[in-house]
């Protein structure tokens, strides 16, 4: 009992260290590939949030944790035109401040 207890502790706290919001539901309005672990893969359409200010677009990267089955899941939603929502976090990729949303988890709405 006491290690689940633990190990729910530790998900509640390494959830919380990388501040993610969930997006309101969209439709995916583009995608686009750029260079690899620069931002790789963008979805365009994101509602507007304050954690990632004057970006309507979040990313994943070719190394990020699941990021050949998040990239595909996203393609099939967007060629279906279903409803997405996305569990985003900022992230200050060129440490300049301005901080652009990763994509950590995808909710497809049928």
């Amino acid at each position: 009992m006491k290690k689940a207890l633990a190990l729910i502790a530790l998900c509640a706290v390494s959830h919380m260290t990388r501040a993610s919001e969930f997006t309101s539901q969209f439709k995916i309005s583009a995608t686009m590939v750029y260079e690899a672990n620069n931002m790789m893969f963008r979805v365009y359409g994101m509602p507007a949030m304050s954690s990632c200010p004057g970006n309507a677009w979040a990313y994943i990267n070719e190394d990020d944790s699941g990021a050949k089955t998040k990239i595909s899941t996203l393609l099939s939603a967007a060629a279906a035109g279903k409803t997405v929502v996305l569990d985003v976090a900022p992230v200050n990729f060129y440490n300049n401040g301005a901080y652009y949303c990763q994509i950590y988890s995808v909710t497809v709405l049928y």
